[in-house]
């Protein structure tokens, strides 16, 4: 949507998509109107198609560790919110 203020910008709604199937993880696309991130999981691959808007060198350092600690069935601690409250 474009917004005069702000230019071009991508409305985020509530939206999860989860594919188990027993064929080959495939990569969904991201763009204009299209979901930001989205997931695979096979018998035998998890494959993760994220927009690069969303991460960054630091936090895909967080996101890794706890994905490393949810395939070890780990508790993954929250994590601090955004904005104090």
């Amino acid at each position: 949507m474009k917004l005069a203020q702000y230019g071009l910008v991508q409305v985020v709604v509530g939206h999860e998509r989860c594919e188990m199937d027993k064929g080959e993880a495939s990569a969904g696309e991201c763009g204009i109107g299209t979901p930001l991130i989205s997931y695979t999981i096979t018998e035998d691959c998890f494959s993760w198609n994220i927009h690069h808007a969303l991460y960054d060198g630091w936090s895909m350092l967080l996101i890794f560790e706890c994905l490393v600690k949810c395939y070890r069935s780990e508790t993954v601690p929250d994590a601090p919110p955004f904005m104090p409250s």
